[in-house]
């Protein structure tokens, strides 16, 4: 049986659909050319990117990477569950 299939997804967490998602805090759609989705890097805030993303979380589950809200900041964590990539408000927003 495949563990991953029976996880159980936290009705909290924001799906990423066609690279994109809408922030909870200020409400726009991010992702796409107008408002991207970044993240934090050692060399500054960057344009995330969501395959590279999704490799690094399937080799390292327990990474923490973070996307970031272009449009107010709001701050979130990458979750890579069942193939799919999720967003959940970051340890440092809650």
């Amino acid at each position: 049986m495949n563990e991953a299939k029976s996880i159980v997804i936290p009705s909290k967490w924001i799906k990423i659909v066609e690279g994109k998602f809408i922030c909870i805090e200020c409400g726009n759609e991010i992702g796409g050319e107008e408002n991207l989705m970044e993240t934090s890097t050692p060399d500054g805030i960057i344009r995330a990117n969501l395959e590279e993303i999704k490799t690094q979380l399937k080799e390292f589950p327990s990474k923490i990477i973070y996307a970031i809200c272009s449009v107010c900041g709001m701050e979130y964590t990458f979750k890579f569950i069942n193939d799919e990539l999720y967003l959940d408000e970051s340890e440092m927003q809650k």
